[in-house]
């Protein structure tokens, strides 16, 4: 009984990891959300520049700093690259004024990079992922707004595994 349990679990996860690759080259959805000081904006270079996205459970921010650590060491020109952090406002526990203000901060300290707003999970809609609790979906986008990469990691070890593969993807879309 046990056993059957357990390929229903595996077939499940082999469903929801299938969803996300699934969504490998089609176009990336242009959403409205809101930008770090809570005013409605969309989707920022789609079609102009490489796109590396986050999109992140304050819950569990810092697990998305292996994959950074990597694209910094690169260097990528602002004028082919854009750096994209959308907060998922909907699925924390801490209250969203907290999440804003540090937003803020941020994006005041690195105005290069895009700090956008999610408070009702339009953003994995649209991409039509299901990113559970506690993840950090990370996609790159290329100037020909196609989705080139699409990964859900869960701890800072899984995004240190992606690493390499992000920035590969990435330096792939510069040539």
């Amino acid at each position: 009984m046990l056993r059957k349990f357990f390929k229903v679990g595996v077939m499940l996860s082999l469903l929801f990891a299938s969803s996300a690759m699934a969504q490998v080259g089609n176009n990336f959805p242009n959403v409205n959300l809101l930008d770090a000081y809570s005013k409605p904006t969309s989707m920022p270079s789609i079609g102009e520049k490489v796109l590396l996205v986050y999109y992140v459970d304050p819950d569990v921010y810092e697990n998305y700093s292996p994959v950074a650590d990597e694209v910094l060491k690169k260097d990528y020109s602002s004028n082919d690259y854009q750096n994209i952090a959308i907060m998922n406002l909907k699925e924390t526990w801490v209250p969203n004024f907290l999440i804003i203000s540090e937003c803020k901060k941020n994006q005041k300290k690195y105005p290069q990079d895009k700090i956008l707003l999610d408070k009702k999970n339009i953003f994995s809609k649209a991409l039509k992922v299901d990113v559970p609790n506690n993840s950090i979906l990370i996609a790159v986008v290329g100037k020909d707004s196609k989705i080139k990469l699409l990964e859900i990691v869960k701890s800072k070890k899984e995004a240190q595994k992606i690493a390499n593969k992000v920035v590969e993807t990435m330096n792939s879309l510069f040539k």
